[in-house]
């Protein structure tokens, strides 16, 4: 359009970490360590703790008609995750950060949900939640958070923001393992995406969060043995879903083991499968296997995994 007016301008802040985007502004986080804490103290031992932590500075721009412009700068304790640990709700910025405090040569960890106000001047806070534990996904969604957090087990957790200035935590589930992707099926159940633990199977969750203060699991499923992947673990734009078609696309690499036998008794032998698993979701039931795309098993020579799957009309696409 050659009467469009073009404006380019130009921001020097540092390097930038987390970049958030909402159809009016744009966030960018900025994660700095070795701040003095306000929580350093000596604890029972006479060892002195919470000398150094890590926070993270918040920068935000409009970008109303095409013009960008930087509004504030505010920060937070703590260190985000990725783009999902961001949200803009009603004029607020709210932030999930794990917070890591450093001692005389030992460190604690901790998560924390910060709500800031449109000048990024902080209104709300809920604290101190899964101590040694860090953040491994979260979904916000409207005035609910949902957050898992891993050590050994997989505190799920669910934060109330129905009150900006007076968040709290509301509901906790814990169980083996952990999600790394979690992503909304309706408005009372949550789809986890994650592994049975650090360096096992891939591992599926169907969580109910009708009652924000009883989260429940209504279904999981553990997908191959130690050394499987997905590659929605590392991004998230692998996971496909439509409710409508009752399609669940999960790409996967698998591995696993069966038992043949020869003369010299028996063996086991390893495999491997690559492709794609498709799955019907019932929120009373959980999953069921509609079938599986294979792109690759033990005994091929290509063994690229699968990046995305997407649909046109009634056929399937893996790619």
């Amino acid at each position: 359009d050659t009467d469009a007016a073009v404006q380019a301008k130009s921001f020097l802040i540092g390097t930038a970490g987390t970049v958030y985007v909402s159809p009016g502004n744009l966030y960018l986080g900025i994660h700095s360590t070795g701040v003095p804490s306000p929580l350093r103290h000596v604890d029972t031992k006479g060892r002195e703790v919470g000398w150094g932590s890590d926070r993270t500075e918040i920068y935000s721009f409009s970008l109303e008609d095409g013009t960008i412009r930087f509004d504030a700068h505010g920060r937070v304790e703590g260190k985000l995750l990725n783009q999902y640990a961001m949200d803009e709700y009603e004029g607020n910025l709210r932030l999930a950060t794990t917070i890591t405090e450093s001692g005389s040569g030992s460190s604690a960890t901790s998560s924390e949900v910060t709500v800031l106000d449109s000048n990024l001047a902080p209104i709300g806070r809920v604290g101190g939640i899964a101590p040694g534990e860090r953040i491994y996904a979260t979904r916000f969604m409207a005035e609910r958070l949902y957050m898992v957090t891993f050590l050994e087990t997989d505190p799920f957790f669910v934060v109330d923001l129905a009150d900006p200035h007076n968040p709290s935590l509301a509901g906790t589930l814990k169980l083996p393992g952990f999600s790394n992707y979690l992503h909304p099926y309706d408005s009372s159940h949550i789809i986890g995406v994650g592994k049975a633990s650090t360096w096992g199977s891939v591992k599926l969750s169907l969580f109910d969060v009708g009652d924000i203060t009883n989260p429940s699991l209504v279904d999981s499923i553990v997908l191959g043995e130690s050394g499987s992947n997905s590659e929605v673990l590392n991004d998230p734009k692998a996971f496909l879903f439509d409710k409508e078609k009752d399609i669940l696309v999960i790409p996967l690499h698998l591995r696993g083991s069966y038992e043949t036998t020869d003369v010299r008794g028996v063996m086991s032998t390893r495999m491997i499968w690559g492709g794609a698993y498709v799955f019907s979701i019932d929120p009373a039931r959980g999953f069921s296997l509609k079938g599986t795309v294979q792109h690759y098993d033990e005994i091929s020579s290509d063994q690229s995994t699968v990046k995305r799957a997407l649909y046109i009309e009634d056929t399937l696409y893996t790619i």
